[in-house]
């Protein structure tokens, strides 16, 4: 009996011998009359068992700040094995998902060019994310369902650092000359994207002119120490703050 609507199969991507097939696979169908002339057709497949794979290309600086106009938005990169939807998903250090800020984005793979995204440290138009200490995982998921991620940490840092100046003369200064001295931080200060970190810089005012400014340089060996001096004049020591 002719059959105009056709025949629906399903294959459990297995074998005869139930073994699992993977990569390319030639289906064909034969079909017979009753007098055994029979017709066959085939089509090619590629079945697919391997995951996608994540990988970040670029992570962002360890800290940022919202308020801070180097480390307002949290920049990185990662590239893809395969053509995928992606999640990205924030998680708190119990690895509870706090924020979604990107839900089945359809990424294309592009093996030689990392994916570059940049993210306002907020869900949506919502409000900035709390202070403290995070994962952004990036979800890939292909078309036939399977996922793979990668993460990395991130800390949302709202609190200022404090720092303290050491004179290596004692004060009051009454004598001329250059007088060096040392800024001590509670914490590394923020990365500049150009390299380094963003050095402190110091104000002072002498007794008569304009408030002057000074750039500080890194101590060797450290993180927190900024090495700077000021000149007092034979008239009068200068003020810094």
């Amino acid at each position: 009996t002719p059959i105009d609507a056709g025949i629906i199969f399903t294959w459990n991507g297995k074998n005869a011998a139930g073994t699992d097939l993977s990569g390319p696979v030639t289906l064909i169908v034969r079909v017979y009359d009753a007098a055994g002339n029979f017709a066959e057709d085939r089509t090619f497949i590629t079945v697919d068992r391997t995951p996608p794979v994540v990988t970040i290309a670029s992570p962002p600086p360890p800290a940022v700040n919202p308020n801070f106009e180097f480390s307002r938005h949290v920049r990185y990169a990662y590239t893809l094995s395969k053509r995928s939807y992606i999640d990205i998903d924030l998680y708190d250090v119990t690895d509870v998902k706090t924020r979604s800020v990107a839900s089945r984005r359809r990424q294309p793979a592009a093996l030689d060019t990392p994916h570059e995204d940049v993210w306002d440290i907020r869900s949506g138009a919502g409000p900035i994310v709390p202070e403290g200490d995070y994962r952004l995982r990036i979800t890939a998921i292909d078309d036939g369902g399977k996922t793979g991620s990668a993460e990395f940490p991130i800390r949302i840092d709202l609190t200022p650092p404090t720092a303290a100046i050491y004179l290596s003369t004692p004060s009051p200064i009454r004598s001329a000359g250059l007088i060096p001295f040392v800024l001590s931080t509670s914490e590394e200060l923020a990365a500049d994207p150009a390299g380094g970190f963003v050095p402190p810089v110091l104000t002072y005012r002498p007794p008569s002119g304009a408030v002057q400014t000074l750039v500080l340089a890194p101590v060797s060996g450290s993180d927190r120490d900024w090495a700077g001096s000021i000149m007092v004049t034979a008239d009068g020591d200068g003020r810094g703050e």
